[in-house]
């Protein structure tokens, strides 16, 4: 911060880089990535940007990482990006069995369709929007279509496995 007020951008970088490459021995690392981003967005060096919300992307899948990474690019007017980040970032959760996270991700894409977006863009994502259902869980259209494309028993695994976590966690 001090060499940013002292217009030593360059210092200010390098700085930053070597603390990124040392980030697992921090004790707050996602203060020195988000200095690291605003930086290269204060200077617009928006390329750098998206380079290290990759970078951060290969260390963590938070949700807040995905949406801050779509909110850039929504604030470059980069509609077709923000999309793409949000579908990545869908499928990323869902990989990792994080259904509370998907249903955050969906809340901010809706939000994002109603205030950016158009009629159509809107109507494509509703039928998509997760479902509470009665007993406390979430229901995500998408993945039920994709079980009926797909078919297969590897859905069904895939289901018993996610039902068996959610076991676990109840258990726990």
């Amino acid at each position: 911060e001090m060499e940013t007020l002292l217009g030593e951008t360059e210092r200010a970088e390098a700085l930053l880089a070597l603390a990124l490459d040392q980030s697992g021995l921090l004790d707050l690392p996602e203060l020195v990535w988000k200095a690291a981003i605003d930086l290269a967005w204060s200077n617009q060096q928006f390329d750098q940007a998206r380079d290290l919300y990759e970078r951060l992307l290969l260390k963590t899948d938070h949700v807040k990482v995905w949406l801050s990474y779509v909110n850039m690019e929504v604030a470059l007017q980069q509609m077709d990006k923000a999309r793409s980040l949000l579908e990545r970032a869908n499928q990323s959760l869902k990989s990792l069995s994080l259904p509370a996270e998907r249903v955050i991700l969906f809340e901010a894409w809706r939000q994002l369709e109603q205030e950016h977006g158009n009629v159509e863009s809107q109507a494509k994502l509703a039928p998509r929007l997760p479902q509470r259902m009665p007993d406390g869980r979430w229901k995500f259209p998408d993945d039920e279509l994709a079980h009926e494309e797909e078919g297969s028993n590897a859905n069904v695994d895939e289901r018993l496995l996610e039902m068996a976590k959610q076991w676990k966690r109840q258990a726990e």
